[in-house]
């Protein structure tokens, strides 16, 4: 016996009135109908181009997002130099978690970033040139 789960299904009465005329024909019950269709429908080439289309719109949306998250270098810049005032010695991990960014941005950033707001990054931490 294979495996099997249960869900239900809402659909409008144009498309039970559908379901209804296969029943007999192309399998014995309404439900078992709706599963046919669905195993047809994710076993055809339909779906493997409707996957492609959602990972095409997925990507879109990352690319989207990575887009927002560069345009935030105002917020970045108000807390590198609120945290510079405050402080000669930060420990990295303090400065990448007040930032809310990782290692890989902060060393993206880093060039840019100690000429800027002079500083350096020395045996984990963050130094403040006077």
């Amino acid at each position: 016996m294979t495996d099997t789960a249960r869900t239900t299904v809402t659909l409008t009465e144009r498309y039970m009135k559908r379901i209804e005329k296969l029943v007999g024909k192309f399998a014995t019950t309404r439900a078992q109908v709706i599963g046919k269709i669905v195993e047809s429908f994710l076993d055809s080439t339909d779906y493997f181009s409707y996957l492609k289309q959602l990972k095409r719109e997925r990507e879109i949306e990352e690319e989207e997002m990575e887009k927002k998250k560069a345009k935030l270098p105002e917020i970045y810049d108000k807390r590198i130099r609120n945290v510079l005032s405050g402080a000669n010695k930060i420990p990295i991990n303090e400065f990448l978690n007040y930032l809310n960014i990782d290692f890989t941005f902060f060393y993206d950033m880093l060039s840019e970033w100690k000429d800027k707001y002079n500083f350096t990054y020395e045996d984990g931490k963050i130094l403040k040139i006077n």
